[in-house]
């Protein structure tokens, strides 16, 4: 940038352009970072917990039953995660901060729309949807085999 700065280099040449997407690139990254580390604590303190539960003691309706167990499900991973979680190192912890937080978004966003899917048959509709899409992604890949490790499988990873 210095050797630029005496020709006019904010209009002439990009280099100030990728000096300002580093720079932007970096503040944002960091700031998804600061984000993910206030809400790990949270969320491996059950923060949650209360209020998935009043959520999960809602009367929901015997057309929305099948849903409904769906995300009950997705709930109870989600706690055996944070509690596997907690058994391990804070690096480990740490790295699998992201894949947490991911999960808990997914599972808080399927009873949100379980919740509106209560007010008309095209909520409901759209929320099915939602949450057979989200599913997997709270699952991840062998869950069902392996349940005591499931943030390792959730992060789509090998666990030793």
């Amino acid at each position: 940038m210095q050797i630029h700065g005496g020709a006019g280099y904010m209009r002439e040449f990009n280099v100030e352009r990728h000096f300002r997407d580093v720079r932007v690139t970096n503040i944002y990254e960091g700031t998804s970072q600061l984000q993910i580390a206030a809400a790990i604590g949270g969320l491996m303190g059950h923060a949650l917990d209360s209020l998935l539960n009043d959520w999960a003691a809602q009367e929901y309706g015997p057309e929305l039953t099948d849903l409904k167990s769906r995300v009950e499900e997705a709930t109870a991973l989600f706690n055996r995660c944070v509690d596997h979680l907690k058994e391990q190192e804070r690096a480990t912890i740490d790295y699998y901060a992201s894949d947490l937080a991911d999960v808990a978004v997914g599972v808080i966003n399927c009873w949100l729309t379980l919740q509106d899917a209560r007010s008309t048959d095209r909520k409901r509709d759209l929320a099915a949807v939602y949450i057979t899409e989200t599913m997997p992604v709270v699952h991840g890949k062998d869950v069902q085999q392996n349940p005591k490790s499931c943030i390792m499988t959730v992060a789509h990873l090998p666990v030793q």
